[in-house]
């Protein structure tokens, strides 16, 4: 059988499915990857705000008029433990999703990749240390 001829039963579709990514053009691949960017500017963004306010948020008074310093240190380390165990759990799998799909757009780039793969997880882990922090410098109850 002559390998160069043509398969009987290959869909005449193949081909073209197959030169597809030849064909994309750089300004498609920048289009696709603003587009991600974008998308997990926004994700990370909301993930951080709403971390920032779990860890911000007041206690009731009589929590509050019971606690020492050291209580007060501790709430604000729990919580900034909770948001970044959040940040793992959330930005983990965000960051490698979002790795194969710039695999595909920018092969080359291996730094810039994993910077972006990983910026909704940083986001949310920011988010949630400044909102602990900010806990601890007010000391917020009812």
């Amino acid at each position: 059988m002559n390998p160069t001829a043509p398969n009987p039963y290959e869909s005449p579709m193949t081909k073209i499915v197959e030169d597809i990514p030849h064909r994309t053009t750089g300004a498609l691949s920048l289009a696709c990857a603003v587009v991600i960017v974008l998308a997990n500017l926004a994700v990370g963004c909301c993930l951080a705000f709403a971390f920032w306010l779990f860890g911000v948020w007041m206690i009731d008074d009589e929590l509050a008029f019971r606690l020492t310093p050291a209580g007060w240190v501790a709430i604000a380390l729990s919580r900034a433990a909770e948001g970044l165990v959040g940040a793992v759990i959330i930005g983990l799998p965000l960051a490698v999703a979002n790795r194969v799909a710039f695999a595909h757009l920018f092969p080359q780039r291996e730094p810039v990749r994993w910077l972006v793969a990983a910026a909704p997880g940083w986001l949310i882990a920011l988010g949630s240390l400044l909102g602990s922090i900010q806990f601890l410098i007010q000391k917020p109850y009812m």
